[in-house]
């Protein structure tokens, strides 16, 4: 089940990461990228552990079928 709070906060942070990498002030980039390592950490929460076969199949399965098509 997702918490819908940390999805919201995550959509926040990638907007943010896209605003500091679209060449504002450094002054504003100063401030912004304390915040940002937050992005990492609601990342990892949201990690799902599981087997290395079951990743790759699913990776390759999301980007072999595009391809193709």
């Amino acid at each position: 089940m997702r918490i819908r709070e940390i999805d919201v906060s995550r959509g926040i942070l990638i907007l943010m990461i896209i605003f500091v990498h679209s060449y504002i002030p450094y002054s504003l980039a100063v401030y912004f990228s304390y915040i940002l390592a937050s992005f990492m950490f609601i990342s990892g929460y949201l990690f799902k552990d599981g087997k290395f076969s079951k990743k790759f199949e699913k990776i390759l399965l999301n980007l072999l079928i595009p391809f193709v098509f």
